[in-house]
């Protein structure tokens, strides 16, 4: 996983990061968009695609993340497929801050209907060079053919229960907290490949 983000460090492309929940896919993109853009929170655009298709209209154009995308007028005349194509492609417009390009990451994408992902890849082709789009999926099968091809895959496996150990001891000495090699073995095999587990 590290070294095909690095080489999305190196050669800035879009990218599709799929694996089991809680496998660290999100926190792997965050890290990459750390060390790709200067100022990571203005050049980092990220949309929690089952939140976004639970939204009201209302909701979206009160959320501090899409609202400066949505107006009072768009909001009463568009229906919501097209509130959320605007915001798409809003974010995927507007020009880096900091940098060469900024990232727009699609996070649960497993639950984009097809008409958005047609939509995406439109936007996908027309912003490709100041946008770079991230999509993070636990069923990379659900994406149509016209994303996948156009999106490096960056497949994230379930961590072993040793590695999990490897995420865990670092936490507990910077917690102060009193553990034994037993005790972390056991949390770490119980959260059967989850780390948020």
């Amino acid at each position: 996983v590290r070294d095909r983000c690095e080489r999305a460090v190196q050669e800035p492309m879009n990218l599709v990061v799929h694996g089991p929940k809680g496998s660290g896919k999100t926190a792997a993109v965050r890290a990459l968009t750390r060390e790709t853009h200067e100022n990571p929170d203005a050049d980092l655009i990220e949309i929690n695609v089952a939140d976004f298709f639970g939204m009201t209209k209302k909701e979206l154009g009160d959320d501090p993340r899409f609202a400066r995308f949505i107006d009072a007028k768009r909001r009463r005349n568009s229906s919501k497929a097209d509130l959320i194509n605007h915001v798409l492609k809003e974010s995927a417009s507007y020009a880096p801050v900091s940098g060469e390009y900024k990232t727009v990451v699609l996070d649960n994408a497993e639950g984009m209907r097809e008409d958005f992902q047609q939509a995406l890849r439109r936007v996908m082709e027309q912003y490709y060079e100041a946008t770079q789009f991230v999509i993070v999926t636990r069923q990379p099968s659900s994406l149509i053919p016209a994303i996948r091809s156009r999106c490096f895959p960056i497949p994230v496996p379930s961590p072993t229960p040793e590695q999990l150990v490897g995420v865990l001891e670092p936490i507990v000495e910077a917690e102060g907290v009193d553990y034994d090699a037993d005790g972390l073995e056991y949390v770490a095999g119980a959260a059967d490949g989850d780390i948020r587990a």
